[in-house]
């Protein structure tokens, strides 16, 4: 990106893009080795004691684990995209407001997606590196990573800077598309469909209720800490109320009794 964007647009415009891109790659990076931490070493026990049989139910936990918590930040992300870069660039705004063409705030939910493909990917490669089988992920990678040069110089030519970030979508959910058709003659985690409706649906009207907040009729930061606190409100009242969050509820409650 940063040799394309600056190539296209010049460093100014370039530090505008990234450091909207940095916010939802800096989330993202967090959530997915968060997550891939506690999830892994459990993964990896059940493949040495019963292999196949034993790893897969504990991925296929992992990746619906995942999903709970990084679609509603994609959703999320997105809806807040706008005031949450005014409140962490202001003066960058000065020129936005003078040029349309220049509000890069939406980069932040587009580097989400992006980034929720990668997170994604990362558990469809589990099998490979379960197997030892590596050299699979290197080829995968490396045609992602012709399809991003690709996608990103034709969608920053045609759609200006923000083909940057659109491209990593392209790429991202390609070296996804990839990855899943390659390793299924191993073995690939599945999300039950209800599971996968619940956690979109309840992502959806998160974000939803978030963008409204961001419409109200008062100061900027006060727009973006209503939209987080209802928005967050909204996707565990979903979640909870659809039975999706029902064994993470009981979790909690367990150890608070403790």
């Amino acid at each position: 990106d940063k040799y394309l964007v600056v190539g296209f647009y010049g460093n100014i415009l370039y530090a505008y893009y990234s450091n909207n891109n940095s916010i939802a790659s800096g989330l993202f990076t967090m959530i997915s080795v968060g997550i891939m931490r506690g999830v892994y070493p459990a993964v990896l026990r059940g493949w040495r004691e019963g292999g196949k049989a034993a790893a897969k139910p504990l991925l296929d936990q992992g990746v619906r684990l995942y999903l709970l918590i990084a679609v509603p930040a994609v959703a999320g992300l997105t809806a807040v995209a706008l005031p949450l870069s005014r409140f962490l660039f202001p003066a960058k705004y000065e020129v936005f407001f003078t040029k349309p063409e220049y509000h890069v705030g939406i980069v932040i939910g587009i580097a989400a997606f992006a980034m929720f493909f990668m997170g994604l990917t990362e558990y469809a490669n589990k099998a490979y590196e379960l197997e030892q089988s590596t050299v699979h992920v290197l080829q995968n990678s490396a045609i992602a990573a012709v399809i991003k040069v690709v996608s990103s110089v034709i969608l920053l030519k045609t759609l200006g800077f923000t083909g940057g970030a659109l491209g990593s979508v392209v790429a991202f959910a390609s070296y996804f598309i990839i990855t899943c058709v390659r390793v299924r003659s191993r073995f690939l985690f599945r999300v039950a469909p209800i599971n996968l409706v619940r956690i979109i649906v309840s992502a959806l009207l998160c974000g939803a209720a978030a963008f409204a907040c961001t419409l109200l009729p008062v100061g900027n930061l006060i727009r973006l800490g209503a939209a987080v606190v209802v928005g967050a409100g909204v996707y565990a009242v979903c979640i909870i109320v659809s039975g999706e969050g029902r064994e993470e509820v009981q979790a909690v409650l367990r150890r608070l009794k403790r």
